[in-house]
C-alpha cells in the first residue's frame, strides 16, 4: 500500500540536514525527528547546522527536482563552512573556547568583510 507517495512501513525522509562532518559541511536526508536530534547535538558540541523540512514530499525528491531547494542547501553549506573556518582559525590562534567571545569576534570579522568599518586614515 502506498500513502502520500511512500511505501507502507517505510519512514518518509522529510528533512534535509546540513551539518559538520569531518570538518566540512555536508547534507543528509532524514526524518524531521532525526534532523532535530542531530542539530541539537551539533549545537551543544559547539558546531552548527541548518534543517529544511518538507511535509508534502520526500526531501530527496524535492532536492532532486527543485533548483531553489538545492541552492538553499548549498548556501547553508557555504555558510557553515565559513563558520567552521573561523572556528578552526580561532582555535589555532589560541582564542579561548568561550561562546560569547567567539560570537563577538565572528561579528567583527563579518563587519570587516562587509566593509562596514571605515578605513583608518
Amino acid at each position: 500500500m502506498i500513502e502520500n507517495g511512500q511505501q507502507a512501513g517505510k519512514v518518509k525522509q522529510d528533512a534535509i540536514l546540513v551539518f559538520e562532518e569531518s570538518g566540512r559541511a555536508a547534507h543528509y536526508f532524514c526524518t524531521e525527528a532525526e534532523a532535530t536530534e542531530r542539530l541539537d547535538r551539533e549545537v551543544a558540541s559547539g558546531s552548527g547546522g541548518s534543517m529544511f523540512v518538507y511535509s508534502d514530499m520526500s526531501a530527496q525528491m524535492i532536492y532532486s527536482v527543485a533548483p531553489n531547494v538545492r541552492e538553499r542547501v548549498e548556501e547553508a553549506k557555504r555558510k557553515l563552512n565559513y563558520e567552521l573556518a573561523i572556528r578552526d582559525a580561532l582555535t589555532r590562534h589560541g582564542v579561548p573556547v568561550d561562546r560569547e567571545l567567539r560570537i563577538n569576534i565572528k561579528r567583527a570579522i563579518d563587519d570587516l568583510r562587509a566593509g562596514v568599518l571605515r578605513p583608518v586614515l
